[in-house]
């Protein structure tokens, strides 16, 4: 049983489908174009011509649903009603020793389905022509309308455009208009507010200039009676002044005199106390006569009453002093009084030192 041959035909109708399709493939038919393209060329490769291949009875039709998925993916969809018929499994998979010999029947079928699908190619190619001549008169005659449509209503939007700023331009004249004419209000009124205010201001300056008038003339009157005022003051003042001044004098001369008695009173103080010191001295000077008299009868040999006799040891007499005698004799009254106790330690040495400081 001989296997007739399909994938030539098949190919030759593929590629003549794709030679007529536009310019607008996706790249996904382009690739499968390429791909159709490159296994005719490698059939054509394998399969000599001078093979003989026996006529087949029918052309078995190789459904789309029984390719592979990797050959349905490859396959562009129909154009213009060409459907591109891809080479099935089952007759790609024949070698060329299981083909069938083809005939001159076959060659003539073959040339008349080659004739047939370049008259339909070139069939369809003319009318996508002509739709696509169509569709851009179509599209050339909308875009004219658009255009018009445009310019219409630019030509409106111009138009009411320029009412709108007529109107505009009017309203703001009588704007500017209407606000002139108020300013020109406002300034009268301002005009007659600052006339108003100059005749006041006029009016208030002539009575503050006749009440300042009258406040100096009673200022004045006033500084009249307070400076006749003041002379009375001075006036009486001066004569308790002078009689202050006699009685100042009155009382200096009291104490003139009460410092003369006080004078005299001092003298008399200090004769009697000059008396009252010659008579301490006198009675300082007896006791130190005593005093010595008193040392010297100890001094004598045989007298036991002295420190230092019951051993029979003589008291020493102590040497004169390197002062003057009124000194000595005044020291030795102050050792005296200190010795009764009438004067203090502190005293005692006080005084010793003020009379050792005499010259």
């Amino acid at each position: 049983m001989q296997i007739p041959k399909v994938s030539l035909l098949v190919c030759v109708l593929a590629l003549g489908a794709a030679m007529t399709t536009p310019a607008t493939d996706t790249p996904a038919q382009a690739a499968a174009r390429v791909a159709l393209e490159a296994k005719l060329k490698e059939l054509n490769a394998q399969c000599p011509a001078t093979n003989p291949v026996e006529a087949p009875p029918a052309a078995k039709q190789v459904s789309k649903t029984s390719l592979t998925p990797k050959l349905q993916t490859e396959l562009p969809p129909a154009k213009n009603g060409v459907e591109m018929k891809p080479v099935s499994s089952e007759t790609s998979s024949v070698t060329c020793q299981q083909k069938a010999p083809a005939d001159k029947v076959a060659a003539a079928t073959q040339a008349a389905a080659d004739k047939k699908a370049r008259k339909e190619a070139a069939e369809a190619k003319a009318k996508q022509d002509a739709a696509q001549a169509a569709a851009q008169l179509k599209a050339k005659k909308e875009a004219q309308t658009a255009a018009d449509v445009k310019a219409a209503a630019d030509k409106k939007a111009r138009k009411e455009a320029a009412e709108a700023k007529a109107k505009q331009d009017a309203a703001q004249a009588a704007a500017q208009l209407k606000a002139k004419k108020e300013a020109q209000a406002a300034a009268d009124v301002k005009a007659a507010a600052d006339k108003k205010a100059r005749k006041e201001a006029a009016e208030a300056k002539a009575k503050q200039d006749a009440a300042q008038a009258a406040a100096q003339l009673k200022a004045k009157k006033e500084a009249q009676a307070a400076a006749d005022v003041k002379a009375a003051a001075d006036k009486k003042a001066k004569k308790e002044a002078a009689e202050a001044k006699a009685k100042q004098a009155a009382a200096e001369l009291k104490a003139k005199k009460e410092a003369q008695a006080a004078a005299a009173a001092k003298a008399k103080q200090d004769a009697a106390q000059a008396a009252a010191d010659q008579k301490a001295k006198a009675e300082a000077d007896k006791k130190l006569a005593e005093l010595k008299k008193a040392e010297a009868e100890a001094a004598k040999p045989g007298k036991m009453d002295s420190p230092g006799a019951e051993l029979g040891l003589h008291q020493i007499a102590a040497p004169p002093l390197p002062i003057a005698a009124s000194k000595e004799s005044r020291l030795q009254a102050l050792l005296g009084k200190y010795k009764t106790n009438q004067l203090t330690p502190e005293e005692y040495h006080k005084q010793r030192a003020a009379i050792l400081a005499e010259p």
